[in-house]
């Protein structure tokens, strides 16, 4: 009986990711689907050979034979996520860097300004900073931004208790709402890999008998162990008989 595929390794969820975000131009989406539809070819593959008889093999034959190819499709499957993956993280920092630009994080602000700024936040208590700097953030305010991310040491600025990739998340948020919407695709797109990974991973091992593997294991040793034995035995040759003393 054919066992129902997990719902995992379809890959509808991630093409409906990619219609709802208007993604299907996306590299990296595409070949996230692709990944899970590969992922989902290679269940299908290993379930149909689990489930077909083959009277010309004993129960360890096929164990083995299943082995053989759940190893390949294993790293077939790992092949293809670790391609996903790649595009993915190619993208998603592809996109944390148009943010920043477009936020400002890149653009040339002058050494005076720079200085002066940071003095400006070290005269002010550690409340009134971190106030001050969350603020800007949130302003889109980049060159208070740029003078504590690029300060050459915190002594220049005072403590700044706000994490700056709190900062930076404020700031990109408001300059590039659309390509924050786009990581937040990213992200799920990675989970449904995840899923569809873990999910091929389990039903492929699921399907393995590792008593059947042990016993055929030991059938080849001995088998090989057996022919090692004849082959020494043919390669001694025909034993070597006493001769009968001459005659007086």
């Amino acid at each position: 009986m054919k066992a129902m595929k997990p719902a995992l390794l379809s890959s509808s969820n991630v093409r409906r990711l990619m219609q709802e975000g208007k993604r299907e131009g996306s590299y990296a989406f595409i070949r996230t689907a692709q990944a899970v539809d590969e992922l989902s070819r290679l269940h299908d593959a290993l379930d149909s050979l689990h489930r077909t008889p083959n009277p010309s093999l004993t129960k360890e034959a096929r164990a083995m034979k299943y082995r053989a190819q759940f190893t390949r499709a294993m790293e077939a499957g790992k092949a293809s996520a670790l391609a996903a993956v790649d595009a993915l993280n190619a993208r998603e920092a592809e996109i944390k860097k148009q943010a920043e630009v477009r936020a400002g994080l890149h653009s040339h602000i002058d050494a005076a300004t720079l200085a002066e700024v940071r003095n400006a936040l070290r005269q002010l208590p550690q409340a009134e900073r971190d106030a001050a700097i969350r603020d800007a953030a949130q302003r889109g305010d980049a060159a208070v931004i740029q003078a504590v991310r690029n300060a050459p040491s915190a002594l220049l600025t005072g403590h700044v208790g706000v994490p700056m990739e709190s900062l930076l998340e404020m700031l990109v948020t408001r300059a590039a709402p659309d390509l924050i919407d786009e990581l937040g695709d990213i992200s799920t797109a990675f989970d449904l890999l995840n899923g569809a990974t873990g999910a091929f991973a389990r039903e492929a091992e699921a399907r393995r008998d590792p008593h059947l593997e042990a016993l055929a294991d030991d059938q080849e040793a001995r088998t090989r162990a057996a022919d090692a034995l004849i082959d020494a035995a043919v390669a001694g040759g025909p034993a070597t008989l006493p001769t009968d003393p001459p005659a007086a």
